[in-house]
């Protein structure tokens, strides 16, 4: 979290200090095609594109991704995996939950072979491949929902997750690094995109 704290620090003073050098150079030398954020122009860009600049495909990702480790952590899937890999014994609701979920797996992947790899599979692309394509694109989606279908699985069927509010819980209440990386990622990509814009005049 530390190292969070200072790299969010760095990147806001990095956009400080953007604004204040594209106001300074743009003042001082206007024809140096700098853009100043300080501007009338510059402050309705900053104001207008904001949420346009933040709503990307990496920010679906992250949270899906959120989604699919807070469920799979509080399912307690690792923990299984971790105790089978040991060579601890496992009780025997355990083991049904793992063939289960095992089974859940294989029919999940077969479903996704079945879509994509079967001559004129629905996701290839118009040239017959998974790149670039609709599986190319969706295969950060595609991959937390196979770890959140497994999960749920295990979890309910092990009793870890017994009622809808355990499950909804599980899918959101324990992921606390997701607020620290959104805050950084919005940080990041908002002084990206003011450097596009104080360099694109």
């Amino acid at each position: 979290m530390k190292k969070l704290s200072i790299l969010s620090a760095v990147l806001l003073s990095a956009q400080v200090l953007l604004v204040l050098a594209s106001w300074m150079i743009s003042s001082a030398m206007p024809a140096a095609g700098v853009r100043s954020l300080l501007g009338s122009e510059g402050i309705r860009w900053f104001f207008g594109r904001f949420c346009d600049c933040i709503a990307g495909q990496l920010l679906v990702w992250i949270v899906l991704a959120a989604i699919a480790v807070s469920s799979t952590c509080a399912s307690g899937l690792p923990t299984a995996l971790g105790s089978v890999v040991r060579g601890c014994r496992l009780t025997l609701r355990q083991k049904y939950a793992l063939w289960m979920s095992l089974a859940v797996l294989l029919v999940y992947a077969a479903v996704i072979v079945a879509l994509t790899c079967l001559p004129h599979a629905v996701l290839l692309s118009s040239t017959g491949r998974l790149f670039p394509g609709s599986f190319g694109a969706s295969i950060v989606p595609v991959t937390a929902l196979a770890l959140l279908l497994i999960s749920i699985v295990y979890g309910t069927a092990s009793a870890t997750l017994r009622t809808l509010t355990d499950v909804f819980r599980a899918a959101t209440c324990h992921a606390p690094w997701l607020c620290p990386i959104l805050l950084i990622y919005i940080l990041a990509v908002q002084l990206y995109y003011s450097v596009l814009f104080v360099v694109s005049a």
